[in-house]
């Protein structure tokens, strides 16, 4: 089989990334539990929820316009440049919007005063979020990553530090909400400081006319964007409709461990966003290369991943919360068994969105959201917390399939799933059946006995089940 050299950048790329976000996620584990315990189940799940309405907006204000500039960047440098200088305030414009909009939200549905209050602090958030976007995609589609995830390393860094002196001064719940905002103020001083340092000079100017001159091109990734977001809420969303309270607090404790996860597979997609933009504008064959690279990758990640959460997340919360969170290990355990197939739709999402045509991406993210919310409005009210997690992975499963049948079809056809899946399936086997099983009495045993028989069986499936190498 022919083989096309790898190329180094992009595992050194994928690697400062990662394992940046890594630190920075493992940081924020800390700091969530350390947080929840002081707040408590009920204030923590209120303070998920806002943020995640903040986010939501956050996506409906950008209107595709950062994923716009990232395909701009990422094809010319000076038209990326030129296109950040006139976006920046027509995003501060709608990020005005986007504030006020998250308070009305609050106000309309009749939450109460400091839940209303913990909104109006979180908002101005919005801001700074909307300038990270487009300084972030030009950063992006530079391949200035090692910049990138300064930036990721200093929000988090900020978050924490801020929110442990907070706790500290026995701070409530709202200066915890501003922790959020001064976040997000350290991360854009930094992909400020990146553009500078790599001579990339914005000649910032309102001109509207520009903006919604590229609106109706820019409006289909608005639409994914905006679905996305809202499809990382959705179980959080309902939940807190229907069952507001400490299970909304135990949720969004065991939501949080997903999202600290996903950095691995959106790290991927990240890196390799620029290229698959390059490679649709080109024949089939090198995005279908890529592609099940990329797969096998993201696959055998997931596998581990979900593995490492049935085996270590109930010890791990036993020590590290309180009585009152008992029962998010369960609901920890369910989510992850999604993690494969969030893995593979992250990745999916990433290929999708660098197509041109973003008609039949729009068509398929809008169907599996509809269905999702479908799910969780069947499932949740009546079992709480346990059906969020089990709306997310009967969500997730779905997502993974569609997305890569859509792929195979119409993008990449001859993609090799099979071989692309294949070590990371077989090693997965023995590890099922160990957990499962009541072969070994020690448990620890039968772990570390399972993650070797999954990386053996995966590498050696791999070698024998060789993929062309993307360039």
């Amino acid at each position: 089989m022919k083989n096309i050299p790898v190329n180094i950048r992009f595992f050194t790329n994928v690697g400062v990334l990662l394992s940046v976000q890594m630190f920075a996620r493992a940081l924020n584990f800390v700091y969530i539990i350390y947080l929840a315990k002081y707040v408590g189940a009920e204030d923590f799940g209120y303070l998920n929820l806002v943020l995640s309405v903040v986010i939501i907006f956050d996506a409906l204000g950008d209107i595709g316009l950062g994923r716009f500039l990232l395909r701009e960047a990422s094809v010319e440098v000076e038209r990326g440049q030129h296109y950040a200088s006139a976006f920046i305030p027509f995003r501060l414009t709608t990020a005005a919007m986007a504030n006020v909009a998250v308070v009305l939200i609050f106000l309309a549905f009749g939450f109460s005063t400091p839940v209303i209050e913990l909104a109006l602090v979180a908002s101005c958030g919005l801001y700074f979020t909307a300038l990270a976007s487009l300084l972030e995609a030009v950063l992006q589609g530079r391949s200035h990553f090692p910049t990138i995830a300064l930036a990721h390393l200093s929000l988090s860094v900020a978050q924490v530090g801020l929110g442990v002196a907070v706790i500290a001064f026995d701070g409530d719940v709202r200066a915890i909400a501003a922790v959020f905002v001064a976040g997000n103020l350290a991360y854009v001083a930094v992909l400020y400081g990146g553009l500078q340092k790599a001579g990339i000079k914005l000649n910032i100017r309102p001109d509207f006319a520009l903006c919604f001159s590229v609106v109706p091109g820019a409006f289909p990734y608005a639409v994914v964007y905006g679905l996305f977001i809202v499809a990382v809420r959705v179980e959080l969303i309902v939940l807190g409709w229907f069952h507001p309270g400490p299970e909304l607090g135990l949720y969004g404790v065991a939501a949080r461990m997903m999202d600290a996860a996903a950095i691995a597979p959106l790290a991927v997609g990240s890196v390799l966003a620029p290229r698959f933009i390059q490679f649709h504008a080109q024949d089939g064959s090198q995005l279908a290369d890529l592609y099940a690279w990329a797969l096998r990758l993201v696959l055998l990640g997931g596998f581990l991943g979900a593995m490492l959460a049935v085996e270590f997340a109930a010890p791990i919360m036993s020590i590290l919360l309180s009585r009152s969170f008992d029962g998010v290990a369960e609901l920890i355990v369910i989510l992850f068994a999604a993690y494969p197939f969030v893995a593979v739709y992250y990745l999916n999402l990433a290929l999708l969105l660098g197509a041109s045509e973003q008609k039949h991406t729009v068509i398929i993210v809008a169907s599996l959201v509809a269905l999702q919310a479908f799910i969780s409005l069947a499932i949740i009210p009546a079992y709480g917390a346990t059906g969020a997690a089990a709306a997310f992975c009967l969500s997730s499963i779905c997502a993974a399939v569609a997305s890569t049948a859509m792929i195979t079809m119409k993008y990449a056809p001859g993609v090799p799933l099979l071989r692309a899946a294949m070590p990371a399936l077989l090693g997965a086997i023995p590890c099922l059946w160990l957990t499962f099983s009541d072969g070994l009495a020690i448990d620890l045993l039968k772990d570390a006995l399972g993650l070797f028989l999954y990386a053996a069986i995966s590498i050696a499936t791999a070698r024998l089940l060789s993929l062309r190498n993307p360039t």
